[in-house]
């Protein structure tokens, strides 16, 4: 059964069937090509899977760590599937290297 299966069947349980995101999905579009009721459509989506929309963030610091402003838009391609929440260890390694970061930002600002 592909994930797409999985997924229509997790969603006729619940009422929604989202095929039209699915479609989306599917036709490899991207957030930024989205009407603004085709962007809440999307948002209620990835909602209905566990609520963390990774992709808009990922995207969102991706601009404003590349200088490409806070406005910019969010340009990512649609996804379907769920992502797995990190192992412990997973989390206390993603803890670590984002303080080394934010600690040779320090050094670096102090010299």
């Amino acid at each position: 059964m592909n994930i797409y299966s999985r997924l229509n069947k997790i969603e006729k349980s619940q009422g929604d069937t989202f095929d039209d995101v699915l479609l989306w999905v599917s036709q490899g579009r991207y957030y930024d090509e989205l009407s603004e009721a085709e962007r809440k459509r999307y948002d209620d989506y990835k909602c209905s899977l566990g609520g963390v929309d990774v992709d808009k963030a990922s995207c969102y610091l991706d601009n404003v760590f590349n200088d490409k402003g806070e406005d910019a838009p969010l340009h990512f391609k649609l996804t379907a599937e769920r992502l797995r929440p990190p192992t412990k260890e997973e989390y206390e390694a993603r803890v670590k290297e984002i303080e080394r970061l934010v600690l040779d930002e320090e050094d670096n600002g102090n010299e």
